[in-house]
């Protein structure tokens, strides 16, 4: 096996992550014993060592696209397609929770791969009021990443763009 270095940020993720295996150490060695489900504790231990993490709330984004290849949609109609669309595929639009989950650099691997043509992911249901206008927020992708903003519903938005939707219910994009 070849002899890994780590510096920086993933440096400061081992030093967290030993700190905690350590504090479940000392709490095993309690006195009183560990205040929680030993047995519990021993199988999500061995899932983490087989890598085999509880599924989060939301995985692999799902989207619609409400806008037809080479046209664009104004803002408003976009959210309004963006709707009716998700409510066809009976999913849901998804707002400021989603987004603040895949707008981690850790999640932001589930977003679509380049392949998908998606470079802007709208949280239709993410919306800000700023100055008396309304604005979503939405990802957009930038080289390797994701970055985030808002944009103005007054604003076109292009084939490019798609609107994220729950995974309750058929898988209805193929990314």
């Amino acid at each position: 096996m070849a002899t890994m270095f780590v510096a920086g940020e993933e440096l400061q993720l081992a030093f967290d992550l030993e700190a905690q295996l350590h504090e479940i150490g000392r709490q095993i060695h309690q006195k009183s014993g560990y205040p929680f489900d030993a047995r519990a504790l021993r199988t999500h231990l061995q899932q983490a060592i087989e890598g085999a993490f509880a599924p989060s709330k939301f995985g692999k984004l799902e989207y619609v696209q409400p806008v037809e290849k080479g046209k664009v949609l104004g803002g408003h109609d976009f959210v309004k397609e963006s709707r009716r669309l998700a409510n066809e595929a009976k999913v849901e639009t998804l707002g400021d929770e989603a987004y603040d989950f895949y707008k981690k650099k850790e999640n932001q691997h589930l977003l679509p791969g380049k392949e998908t043509g998606i470079n802007v992911v709208v949280f239709v249901e993410a919306q800000v009021a700023s100055g008396g206008s309304r604005s979503v927020r939405y990802l957009c992708r930038d080289g390797a990443g994701w970055d985030e903003d808002y944009i103005w519903l007054g604003y076109d938005f292009g084939d490019s763009c798609a609107a994220a939707v729950s995974q309750v219910g058929p898988k209805i994009s193929e990314s």
